[in-house]
């Protein structure tokens, strides 16, 4: 969480200096991501700097699909149009999964979980609400990986026997929708 505040604030220190162009930005999205899992929702909430038409910048999330995790990402978006009301992006970074909470049996020694690659890329289109304020509408894919290892003893008559190790991997695929807040 530090590296995210210190980043926040050398990134404003670098809007006060810096040309009349750039601006920074605050998106705070709301989604939905959906495959073949249930549907569940998505949180996220980055900052960044805009050069004209390029926005890049840093977020973090919540992410509720088929494993809860904490996804941190770059954002890079170029708006399109002479008005600029449309928008493509990619976000991409590292997927940290939530515990979960596990119940073991009597041969299972161990459990272990791990995040993995984040990416979600699209289009979007943005609503003018104000001076400062927007309201986009996005649209796009999505796919977080995880990993599970389970672990168990195995019951042998000769001795030494080998534990059997279970591993799980996951590279979950989904469409996702946002609705967001931008702020600059």
């Amino acid at each position: 969480m530090k590296p995210l505040i210190i980043l926040f604030f050398l990134m404003l220190s670098l809007v006060g200096f810096s040309q009349d162009k750039t601006k920074l930005r605050i998106l705070t999205s709301v989604g939905i991501m959906g495959g073949e899992s249930e549907a569940r929702p998505v949180y996220q909430l980055g900052a960044g700097l805009a050069f004209g038409r390029y926005y890049l910048g840093a977020g973090f999330g919540q992410d509720r699909y088929k494993f809860k995790s904490l996804p941190l990402f770059g954002d890079f978006r170029i708006d399109l149009g002479v008005k600029r009301l449309l928008f493509t992006y990619i976000n991409a970074g590292y997927n940290f999964s939530e515990k979960i909470s596990e119940e073991f049996t009597w041969q299972q020694t161990s459990f272990s979980q791990s995040g993995g690659a984040y990416f979600d890329g699209g289009l979007g289109y943005r609503i003018v609400l104000g001076k400062k304020n927007k309201l986009l509408l996005s649209a796009g894919y999505s796919r977080k990986d995880f990993s599970l290892t389970r672990t168990f003893k195995t019951i042998c008559t000769t001795g030494n026997c080998p534990d059997a190790v279970f591993q799980y991997k996951y590279n979950l695929g989904r469409i996702s929708t946002k609705i967001s807040w931008e702020l600059w």
